[in-house]
């Protein structure tokens, strides 16, 4: 009877494993229709934080300023009710049912069902909750019944934050590769990031990187200037991207070029994307080796379209 019983328990455990469902995988129908409901949360939340950045910042910014920068107590009082309602909608999402959804739908190979895979939605988690943190930062500077000019400070690059914060999230949402969204994360900070914040990231990332030291003739003054290369390499193909800043005045390196190479290395490049600062706007450009095209695109979404063709012609 005991070795019935063993045997029976091999072929259970065996016909889990080869289904690939486990009790930790199974959804009912109730948790389903629930994570479908905490999905809509997510879209819900993101309009929230808009909504945050009228009710606190631009108040802090116009209003309080208007009041020769003197805060009331019933101003704090609304820009903590904003905030502590925005935390609870925020803590009300279930990130654990959906993470469980993500797997159920990959166990189940229903991949194309996912809304927000699992890096979505650990992106997604730590940028909501970085961003009420800044928030509360910013509202407590005014907790003594004022805003300094240094407090102003602060408050601006509280907000320069939360905007990375959001703009991390809105890459993460986007229908791009892996690899070309860690590109896409600094186009819109191609004025403000310096190589060596990068070089942070990259450390946080998977992502096998190297410095170049290059330089280059100042049109104007003839002069020799340093230029500084950052290559990242992917992890699944043979594409790299190019980091090229200037040196400032701070011994870092200002970042004016983000160049995503389609190739075997930075020498045998086939095509590739790149985005730079000029005129006081991003352009965004591509080049064909094989065609001689060199296309320019309004948005990072049309330069993604033509990558994809690119890529295609490998």
């Amino acid at each position: 009877m005991k070795q019935r019983l063993f045997l029976l328990g091999i072929v259970i455990c065996s016909f889990l494993i080869i289904t690939g469902c486990s009790s930790n995988d199974n959804m009912t129908n109730e948790e389903l229709i629930k994570a479908d409901k905490e999905e809509n949360k997510i879209s819900s939340m993101i309009d929230t934080i808009n909504e945050l950045d009228v009710n606190i910042y631009q108040f802090i910014i116009y209003d309080i300023k208007d009041n020769d920068c003197y805060v009331k107590d019933l101003d704090l009082e609304n820009m903590n009710y904003e905030l502590e309602k925005s935390q609870k909608e925020f803590n009300d999402i279930d990130f654990n049912l959906l993470e469980k959804n993500c797997r159920y739908k990959e166990a189940k190979g229903k991949e194309d069902k996912i809304v927000y895979d699992l890096s979505m939605l650990e992106n997604i988690k730590q940028n909501f909750s970085d961003i009420m943190g800044l928030y509360k930062q910013m509202i407590e500077l005014g907790s003594d019944g004022s805003y300094s000019n240094s407090d102003y400070d602060k408050v601006t690059e509280y907000k320069e934050s939360i905007n990375d914060c959001i703009n991390s999230v809105n890459i993460s949402m986007k229908d791009y590769d892996e690899f070309f969204k860690f590109y896409a994360l600094f186009i819109n900070d191609i004025d403000k990031v310096t190589l060596s914040e990068i070089e942070e990231k990259l450390k946080k990332s998977n992502y096998k990187y190297e410095y170049e030291e290059r330089y280059k003739k100042d049109t104007d003054s003839n002069k020799e200037q340093t230029l500084n290369a950052l290559e990242a390499h992917d992890n699944n193909s043979k594409d790299s991207i190019t980091f090229q800043g200037y040196k400032n005045d701070n011994n870092d390196y200002e970042l004016i070029l983000v160049q995503y190479n389609i190739g075997n290395s930075k020498n045998e490049v086939d095509a590739m994307s790149y985005s730079f600062l000029g005129d006081n706007k991003i352009s965004y450009g591509a080049y064909n080796s094989k065609t001689q095209d060199k296309p320019e695109f309004d948005n990072l979404d049309e330069q993604y379209e033509y990558f994809k063709e690119l890529k295609n012609q490998k």
